[in-house]
Parts: C-alpha cells; sequence; structure tokens
C-alpha cells in the first residue's frame, strides 16, 4: 500500500525487491561508456592514479564540488524551477574549474567538471557560453593525458553543443 498522493510501481517493471524501474535498476551510473571504452583500449594501468580521489588540501574540495554536482542534478528534478533549490551556479563552477587547476592529471576531477556543466546546462544554459573559454584554455594548458583528454573533450562538446 502506498503513501497518499504517489503512484504504485508495476511489479513487472521492477526487480523483485527494487523500487528501481528495470531500465536503471542494472544501471552503472559512474560508466560513461566513451570512458571505459577508452580505458580498455588504452590500458587500465596508465591510468590508475588519475582514477583516484585528490588527497591532501584538494580532498575536502573534491567532495564539496561532487555534493554540488548533487545539488545540480536534484534541483533539474525540481517542479518548481531551478531558482527553487539552487544558488551560486556560478559559483559551483568557478570552483570545478580551481579544482582542475589544483589537481591537472585527475580524470575524476575532469569528468566531474563536464558533468556538472551537463547538469547545469539544464537549468541555466546561459552559463555555458560564459565558461567556454575558461574550460578551452584549462585544456589547453593543462591537458589529462590522453586518451582521456578525448573523453572528457567529448563531455565538453555535448556541453557546448547547440
Amino acid at each position: 500500500m502506498g503513501l497518499p498522493g504517489t503512484r504504485q510501481r508495476d511489479a513487472a517493471a521492477s526487480p523483485a525487491g527494487s523500487s528501481l524501474p528495470a531500465s536503471s535498476a542494472n544501471a552503472d551510473p559512474s560508466a560513461d561508456p566513451s570512458l571505459v571504452r577508452m580505458f580498455d583500449e588504452g590500458g587500465r594501468e596508465r591510468f590508475t592514479s588519475s582514477l583516484s580521489s585528490p588527497t591532501g588540501v584538494s580532498f575536502p574540495a573534491y567532495l564539496a564540488r561532487l555534493e554540488q554536482l548533487l545539488a545540480v542534478r536534484c534541483a533539474g528534478m525540481n517542479d518548481g524551477g531551478p531558482s527553487a533549490l539552487l544558488s551560486g551556479e556560478r559559483e559551483i563552477i568557478n570552483g570545478n574549474l580551481q579544482l582542475c587547476v589544483a589537481c591537472p592529471d585527475n580524470l575524476g576531477v575532469g569528468v566531474l567538471l563536464g558533468k556538472t556543466m551537463l547538469a547545469m546546462k539544464k537549468l541555466r544554459p546561459d552559463l555555458a557560453g560564459g565558461i567556454k573559454e575558461k574550460i578551452t584554455l584549462l585544456q589547453q594548458t593543462r591537458p589529462l593525458p590522453e586518451p582521456v583528454q578525448a573523453a572528457v573533450k567529448a563531455i565538453f562538446d555535448e556541453v557546448f553543443a547547440l
């Protein structure tokens, strides 16, 4: 029996004991097919250090940026509009950029910036144009090792696509 105002899920749409739809129950939310494919082709051993979380003074900033990505994604699900749940959108993007500068060889930080930009584009498409020059400069001055740079660039190409 469900709560008032909620719909019951179709039992056939989700696996037994799961409240997730069948399509998302088996999905790995962290797996980006282009990244997985590039790692399989390029070899995982070369990029092990690039896949770890930032350490030292960058670790708290990394956690804050992960939390902000969650906030941006949650704001995108809000029926009341993005402004009801989210503030400081420019600071979120600038903080991600600063983290990329502090951790130039970290793939996770680059992907975090890209995924934050993708989520933000849905809420505030006007921000993408103003930040494009900074991201382009970041990619030119502090590129990630290939082939992961190409994967991160593909995320940004999606962000800046019209």
